[in-house]
């Protein structure tokens, strides 16, 4: 047993304090960097990085099928109910974009995040929009939170022209930004129809994603014996 006395003992305890003040203040220091990191970007930009999305659920509305499809490379999740008996659909997709397929700001940061400008995406997803002419009755819809990530909306009338008859539809969509890539939800109508099934808004405002949880390191093994 490792006896210390007198000023060994103080001297001791001395460097031990130090050598704790040294790591909570290195700690603190990375802490710093990384919010300040983050406060410096401009109003709108993420950061994010390729890794496994997280798990995003919801509260299904009354009647509809809902489903997690989350295998898929695009879409996470989707809700569906026939309207009728010609089989007309209202559903609500949700989609997920890797950060890799989106355009980054600048270089990547030491950790491997970038930031991606989601308000100049949606800026450009919006005037897109204007150009096409099955798109109609465009809005913007004011920016709003889901699940704490800001969001940028949309509506507009919509036309289908993979029928004999051309039919219209609402199409209301919001994109957000987290740090496992872009997502965006889809609201869509059945066919003939102008306004998004009130409980297909209602079920938006119940979103939440659950964080994928880091991978294990993986064991070296090699010829270790036990």
């Amino acid at each position: 047993m490792l006896t210390l006395k007198g000023r060994s003992y103080a001297r001791f305890f001395v460097s031990l304090s130090v050598s704790v003040l040294v790591s909570i203040t290195s700690l603190a220091a990375c802490t710093a960097d990384t919010d300040n990191e983050q406060s410096q970007l401009p109003d709108g930009v993420v950061m994010m990085s390729d890794r496994p999305a997280d798990t995003i659920t919801l509260v299904p509305p009354k009647g509809w099928e809902c489903y997690n499809k989350k295998p898929q490379p695009v879409v996470a999740y989707k809700c569906v109910r026939r309207a009728d008996s010609d089989g007309r659909l209202s559903y609500l997709r949700i989609e997920i974009i890797a950060p890799r397929r989106l355009p980054k700001i600048g270089s990547p940061f030491d950790n491997g995040k970038e930031a991606v400008d989601m308000a100049e995406y949606f800026n450009s997803y919006y005037k897109e929009n204007q150009k096409t002419p099955e798109v109609t009755q465009l809005e913007r819809l004011p920016e709003r939170t889901i699940d704490g990530a800001k969001a940028y909306g949309q509506t507009f009338i919509g036309t289908s022209t993979y029928k004999k008859e051309p039919t219209q539809y609402r199409k209301t969509e919001w994109i957000l930004g987290r740090s496992d890539g872009l997502w965006k939800i889809v609201l869509v109508s059945a066919d003939g129809s102008d306004t998004i099934p009130s409980e297909l808004l209602q079920a938006v405002d119940t979103i939440t994603w659950i964080p994928t949880p880091e991978p294990e390191p993986q064991s070296s093994g090699g010829n270790d014996k036990e």
